[in-house]
């Protein structure tokens, strides 16, 4: 496998973590952003359930489509995860004939050509099939409103990549990613395939932190470096806003303590305790609802990630 290949299979892992952590309001909720940005709100219409049901039809556009939306729960079995969905698709599907009427007067003179369900991800080609035979069957139902030439389809937020992207921002209260812990078999791998950067964190450690720099909190060091990376791979590729601004943002908070120690005169401790505390304030008011724990890591990730690099190298030669 390519490096290419690797990065997109891990782009697309990290987008399935992402849609874990919703559920069916929230996939509702995330839908209806999407395609709100895909369509416009001149094109875009969003049915209210609260008000007698919504007839099978959650959205729908001025292009002829309805859309409905549906998240299985990720546990399920394949053949679980078939029969809700096969399920759904004929529910929703026979509401179209047994809410003609009310449907017709809320479309007006509109032709619906499309009816499409969106899922998190389609996993069986058998779902393909059951649209082909039910688009048949709804086409030989005569409804005035169908296209003679209706269409049934699953798509899932990849159809949409930049409102998917736009979208992803408003539908988490908190941006929280719980990384997977770090083994000693990690710790391993990495300080084989990095051993100059281990080699700068133990001496930097030693001399900017003293006594203090124990074997233990070097060892911590490099699991708070393997699980930046981690956390920043998720921000680049579910919300790559957030990593630019992130990057951004500890830049200028090096940057700041660099002068105030060059001007100010900062013990090597003293400039440690300034930046780690300008790491939090800084990523606490990025304007990113970034959780508590993930705003840590990322403040004291980024104390290990300048230790290995030599981004520090100034508290040291200063």
């Amino acid at each position: 496998m390519t490096d290419s290949e690797s990065q997109v299979k891990t782009a697309v892992c990290l987008l399935q973590k992402y849609k874990q952590q919703l559920d069916g309001p929230l996939w509702e909720k995330y839908c209806e952003h999407l395609l709100r940005k895909e369509y416009g709100f001149k094109e875009f219409t969003s049915v209210p359930a609260e008000d007698r049901g919504d007839h099978g039809i959650e959205f729908f556009t001025s292009d002829g489509t309805i859309y409905q939306c549906y998240f299985p729960k990720p546990d399920y079995s394949m053949a679980e995860y078939k029969k809700k969905i096969n399920k759904k698709i004929s529910d929703d599907l026979a509401k179209l004939e047994e809410y003609k009427v009310e449907i017709g007067k809320l479309i007006g003179d509109l032709k619906i050509t499309h009816w499409i369900l969106m899922i998190p991800e389609i996993k069986s080609r058998d779902l393909i099939k059951k649209c082909k035979l039910k688009e048949k069957e709804v086409r030989k139902k005569n409804i005035d409103f169908i296209d003679p030439q209706f269409q049934v389809k699953l798509e899932t937020d990849e159809s949409f990549p930049e409102s998917a992207l736009a979208a992803r921002h408003l539908v988490l209260d908190t941006v929280d990613l719980e990384v997977n812990p770090v083994s000693h078999v990690d710790i391993e791998l990495w300080v084989n395939s990095n051993s100059v950067f281990h080699e700068n964190l133990k001496r930097k450690s030693t001399n900017i932190l003293k006594e203090r720099a124990t074997e233990s909190f070097k060892e911590e060091q490099v699991k708070k470096y393997i699980q930046l990376n981690e956390l920043l791979d998720y921000y680049r590729a579910v919300f790559p806003q957030i990593e630019t601004d992130i990057l951004i943002k500890a830049i200028e908070s090096l940057d700041h303590i660099q002068n105030d120690f060059y001007y100010c005169g900062l013990s090597p401790q003293e400039a440690i305790r300034d930046l780690l505390k300008l790491n939090r304030n800084s990523f606490q008011n990025s304007n990113h609802n970034i959780s508590t724990r993930n705003i840590e890591l990322l403040a004291t990730g980024h104390l290990a990630k300048w230790l290995a690099e030599c981004n520090l190298e100034f508290i040291i030669n200063g």
